[in-house]
């Protein structure tokens, strides 16, 4: 389930000042989505993928378990 927020043309500073509650925070053609945190279900399978793809990523690749905003990748570290 989705909620589309409207009334004007959001910008990226827009998104950007989106608050840490746990829901999903899209731009999208000037249209912030938000999306429900997901639920228990989809957190269990999502920390099993995300490991298996950890063990299979070659050292150059990191896996997030968690969608992230872009910037927010510090490319100066290398994978631990």
């Amino acid at each position: 389930m989705w909620l589309e927020v409207t009334g004007g043309a959001f910008t990226r500073a827009d998104w950007e000042a989106t608050p840490d509650d746990g829901r999903r925070y899209e731009l999208l053609d000037g249209a912030i989505i938000v999306t429900p945190a997901p639920g228990k279900p989809h957190q269990r399978m999502a920390l099993r993928l995300g490991l298996l793809l950890d063990d299979a990523a070659p050292d150059s690749v990191e896996v997030f378990p968690l969608p992230i905003k872009p910037g927010a990748v510090d490319r100066g570290h290398p994978r631990a």
